[in-house]
């Protein structure tokens, strides 16, 4: 699958189709623009966070944090200062890590190396990475449809997580998926339930007969086959997916490998809906949003980079070491690290 939502809770469904609570530490920050300038590799392009209602107690921590260490500072001048911060200055950055709670490099690195990148679950980021939601909450429209119809296909399932979270199934359920770790894991998961999952590689014709399904469904698919999604399709079937738009991570990418090529992007909604029409698809509903991403430590990007290896098709700890080095200073120094998804809701019908 193509690109990934962090933290994406309004795409969790209960047992009963309901949407959970909040959770603790579930809050959005809606940045302003960002400049138009690509940053140069290795530097840091970053979005200050307009205040909301519910952060004004987060700028007074803020502004107290800021104090303390001014005051630090000027205890370290003055070679009086007894304050822990003046202490842990003193005794260098391992103790303002032990203060701030943060582990030291060389052991996020170890802990994002050593864990399991398969399937799409990412639990593994709560608390260390967050995603803006997209609006329309895909789960929950996907599950509404998928009630409706007797036979429905999801192309490139991942794991199969999407599909599980549905509390009711067509009597007909078929997923395909192309890395084998994911088939694997989607069977687990969906065989119980008598979901078929086939295993199908990225750009492969879909092994079904024409008019087979009701409804198509997709979250994030590597790259719409569109003639292949429109003839599986019943006449008057559906087509309904999420995609991930142009220049998802884009902030996150450009640190490791520079400027990427501008033009044209692949992923333009608009060039995918002509392309959905030249297939004989009518699209209902084509929506397009933008969402904010923030990774609070080096270990949550690791962990991304292993799992979306498309972002960074090289990337290993070893050959990217100094960069990751360079990154951890800086959420270290001024917070998360902050980056943008895009995602695009297509909605199509087989004429």
């Amino acid at each position: 699958m193509f690109g990934v939502d962090i933290v994406d809770l309004e795409d969790e469904l209960d047992a009963r189709g309901r949407l959970p609570g909040p959770r603790v530490g579930d809050r959005w920050l809606r940045g302003g623009p960002e400049p138009d300038v690509a940053p140069a590799q290795g530097q840091v392009r970053r979005v200050r966070p307009a205040l909301v209602a519910d952060d004004v107690e987060r700028q007074d921590v803020d502004v107290e944090a800021e104090r303390l260490v001014h005051v630090a500072r000027e205890d370290l001048a003055s070679e009086h200062g007894t304050h822990p911060l003046t202490v842990a200055a003193a005794n260098g950055v391992d103790d303002l890590d032990k203060m701030s709670g943060m582990r030291s490099f060389e052991d996020l690195l170890d802990e994002a190396a050593a864990v399991d990148v398969s399937g799409w679950d990412f639990g593994w980021l709560d608390g260390r990475a967050t995603e803006e939601r997209p609006p329309w909450g895909y789960a929950r429209l996907l599950a509404s449809r998928l009630a409706t119809v007797s036979s429905a296909l999801d192309v490139d399932t991942g794991g199969g997580e999407i599909i599980a979270e549905v509390p009711q199934l067509p009597a007909r359920m078929v997923v395909t998926e192309g890395w084998p770790p994911n088939v694997e894991r989607a069977r687990a998961l969906l065989a119980p339930r008598g979901v078929e999952v086939v295993r199908v590689e990225p750009g492969e014709p879909l092994p079904f007969a024409a008019g087979s399904f009701e409804l198509v469904s997709s979250r994030h698919p590597v790259a719409p086959h569109w003639p292949e999604l429109a003839r599986v399709l019943v006449a008057g079937g559906t087509y309904f997916a999420q995609h991930v738009g142009p220049d998802s991570a884009s902030e996150l990418i450009e640190y490791f490998v520079g400027p990427l090529p501008t033009g044209p992007h692949v992923r333009d909604p608009e060039r995918e809906g002509a392309a959905a029409r030249r297939a004989g698809l009518d699209v209902v509903d084509l929506r397009t949003t933008r969402c904010r991403m923030e990774f609070s430590d080096i270990g949550a990007v690791v962990y991304v980079l292993r799992k979306c290896v498309w972002w960074v098709p090289d990337f290993s700890i070893e050959r990217y070491r100094e960069t990751l080095r360079r990154l951890d200073a800086d959420i270290r120094a001024h917070g998360p690290f902050v980056a943008h998804s895009t995602r695009t809701l297509i909605e199509a019908r087989r004429l």
